[in-house]
């Protein structure tokens, strides 16, 4: 058991690095590719009831390639090649397919908690609880299904790290899993109440494909990360790393508290200008008044009584003046 869990891990650490490898340099929402020998298979096979019906599952392909675009993991924060969801066998089962209908695929074996062989997984064509894609998923969690054993979507689970963890599918393989909301990692937390290109900073344990140490970013809403991402992307803040993104979040987005207290000064120098002006222009106006109230007229009247003279002028002795 001991060697089959090293193969395992070795397996996972060699997908992870491929996946990773084919984004470096790269960009959210870039192409990408990488060889994965892997595909999906589907035919056509008769059900208990004599009835053909679309069966899928995962199947070797040697030199087949995960063609996709360098994604942000949606609830890792990390930038990889992802396969597309749409591609894996839960998906393609319900391609075609009546919305509610019956779909079969087969899990694929696993090696973790002992390892268990591949069996058929039977369910509905029904969207998924958080991305809404259409998936063959099973309404109540059966015996090896462990914490979700009869359970439905949504219903409590005992989590080691959440007591808010429900049950609920996985967003790209459908298995049954207890899954704690997202907001509690501390890629979410950090950014919790923050605006868009805040700076943002955490410690990661190493988990599920991620690099541990410090991690150091800026929080992004995670559907605005420039990828397609079809079936897993969420408006949810998350801390990423800027040269992630294909076009990072300017100092506009995340105004400081100067930068959003600056109009506010602007108003009130704009009042003070004002204000100055009218008093300004209320004592040049005052001024002039006085001015115009002392200035004399240009003919002045004649004072009272004194003598004027009306007609011809005469000389002295009473002879006409000859003009």
């Amino acid at each position: 058991m001991v060697l089959a869990a090293l193969i395992f891990l070795n397996a996972m650490l060699s997908v992870n690095a491929d996946l990773k490898a084919a984004c470096a340099n790269k960009a959210a929402g870039d192409i990408c590719e990488y060889v994965n020998n892997k595909g999906t298979c589907c035919s056509m096979i008769r059900n208990a009831a004599k009835k053909m019906e679309k069966f899928c599952r995962d199947c070797e392909k040697p030199g087949a390639k995960t063609h996709s675009e360098c994604t942000i993991h949606s609830r890792q924060g990390y930038l990889g090649c992802f396969s597309k969801p749409e591609d894996a066998a839960v998906f393609q089962v319900c391609v075609g397919q009546t919305k509610g209908g019956q779909c079969m695929y087969e899990t694929a074996a696993s090696t973790r908690g002992g390892g268990t062989p591949a069996y058929n997984t039977s369910g509905n064509c029904i969207a998924h609880f958080y991305h809404q894609g259409i998936m063959c998923l099973e309404a109540i969690g059966d015996e090896d299904d462990e914490e979700c054993h009869g359970k439905g979507v949504g219903q409590p689970c005992t989590h080691s790290k959440s007591a808010n963890a429900i049950c609920t599918h996985h967003p790209r393989r459908g298995t049954w899993m207890c899954s704690a909301p997202k907001e509690e990692s501390a890629v979410f937390a950090v950014c919790q109440g923050q605006k868009k290109g805040s700076p943002c900073s955490y410690t990661s344990s190493g988990s599920h494909g991620t690099d541990a140490g410090l991690m150091q970013g800026v929080c992004n809403p995670h559907d605005e990360t420039g990828s397609s991402g079809k079936g897993t992307t969420h408006s949810a803040m998350m801390c990423m790393d800027p040269d992630d993104l294909k076009t990072p979040p300017t100092a506009t987005d995340a105004p400081s508290e100067d930068a959003e207290g600056f109009p506010l000064v602007l108003i009130i120098i704009a009042a003070a200008a004002v204000f100055s002006c009218l008093i300004l222009a209320a004592g040049v106006y005052v001024m002039l008044r006085r001015r115009r109230a002392k200035k004399p007229t240009s003919s002045p009247l004649p004072a009272p009584n004194a003598e004027m003279v009306v007609g011809t002028p005469v000389s002295q002795s009473g002879e006409k003046v000859t003009p």
